[in-house]
């Protein structure tokens, strides 16, 4: 079995977020071992408690929410990017797990596939 990484890096307005999520859930549905990585803006969509009509946009909590069901319990943040934003891991829709810069190049390095959703 071929181990996927998705890699979300714009805020979640963004039509990229939303297919990719789509695309994530859809490999997971076929049993392909699917992990997530959240990176710049799109470690913002992580972010608890926003208001998506607020920016004319669908809300992806609601879709964010539900990966633990699709067996995607590998989510991973960049630490620094937690503290670009002035964020902690409690200010997060799900459990995550921190990489470092120094982790990132090895981390990626782990998959088959690595698909960047903008």
């Amino acid at each position: 079995m071929k181990k996927f990484l998705f890699i979300h890096s714009q805020p979640q307005q963004s039509i990229e977020s939303r297919e990719g999520l789509d695309a994530l859930m859809v490999a997971a549905a076929f049993d392909q071992d699917c992990s997530l990585l959240f990176l710049g803006q799109g470690l913002l969509q992580l972010k608890k408690q926003q208001n998506a009509k607020l920016i004319d946009s669908k809300a992806i909590d609601g879709a964010l929410k539900t990966l633990p069901f699709y067996d995607v319990e590998e989510i991973y943040v960049a630490s620094q990017d937690l503290l670009r934003f002035g964020l902690t891991e409690q200010d997060l829709l799900l459990p995550v797990k921190l990489l470092d810069q120094n982790q990132l190049s090895t981390f990626l390095t782990q998959y088959q596939e690595v698909l960047h959703l903008g």
